[in-house]
């Protein structure tokens, strides 16, 4: 399979669906690879994925973490079966059949994640987020079912991503503020809780997510705010992904 057409694919889902998640788009890219390959085995089609991941990390604008968490724990998951005793067509469909299960469950993350919310979200909340995310936007929008809080989210330089992420937020009828960077710190009095996402959740705990989020931290942990990371489970990565 050509790389320009593994990008265009990549390329078109992304623009035809933005709100999905950049890793479950690099999940619907490699199955289309899967799909579309011409291998005789299934080490050459095994080749022909991996060099798919490193195309989408290396030729792609998207979050590298995401993308490379979510293709390894992929191939991880459709390679655990044993395929020895099949034929290279038949190799080709159970891998389909598994790697379709494996986006199912990335396509229903969201919606479990948000379940959680019940846990923490309570009426008269003031909730502090950092920059845009989907999966923090998500959350919110179940929690507003039962529960009525405001959210303040950081501007978010240099691209004033939190900016979207106030639009995105009033327009489900979810009061919110947008507020500078640099007063995270004074108005952490005013926080009940800090909600953030993550491009990734490394072995050790730690995250990795847009600058700004660990001087948020900080102030939240000198301050004894709680903080929560709504992250899907496909963003869990072994190493730091330099």
């Amino acid at each position: 399979m050509h790389d320009a057409t593994i990008l265009h694919y990549f390329t078109s889902v992304r623009e035809q669906e933005p709100e999905t998640s950049v890793a479950t788009t690099a999940i619907r890219t490699l199955l289309d690879v899967i799909k579309r390959s011409s291998a005789g085995t299934l080490s050459e089609l095994t080749v022909e994925l991996k060099s798919a991941v490193q195309l989408l990390i290396t030729h792609t604008d998207s979050s590298i973490p995401s993308v490379k968490s979510g293709c390894e724990l992929f191939l991880r998951f459709i390679t655990l079966a044993v395929f020895d005793a099949f034929g290279i067509d038949e190799c080709r469909q159970k891998l389909m059949e598994r790697g379709q299960i494996f986006l199912n469950r990335t396509l229903l993350a969201r919606q479990r994640i948000s379940q959680h919310s019940q846990e923490f979200i309570v009426d008269g909340s003031v909730i502090l987020t950092h920059s845009y995310s989907r999966v923090v936007l998500a959350l919110l929008k179940y929690a507003s079912n039962f529960a009525r809080f405001k959210v303040l989210v950081t501007q978010s330089e240099p691209d004033k991503s939190g900016l979207k992420m106030r639009d995105e937020l009033e327009a489900i009828g979810i009061p919110a503020i947008c507020i500078l960077d640099a007063s995270v710190a004074c108005m952490m009095e005013q926080v009940t809780l800090v909600l953030v996402g993550a491009e990734a959740v490394v072995e050790s705990g730690g995250i990795i997510n847009k600058i700004g989020t660990y001087n948020l931290a900080i102030a939240a942990r000198e301050m004894n705010k709680p903080l929560y990371v709504a992250v899907e489970s496909f963003k869990f990565v072994r190493f730091y992904p330099l």
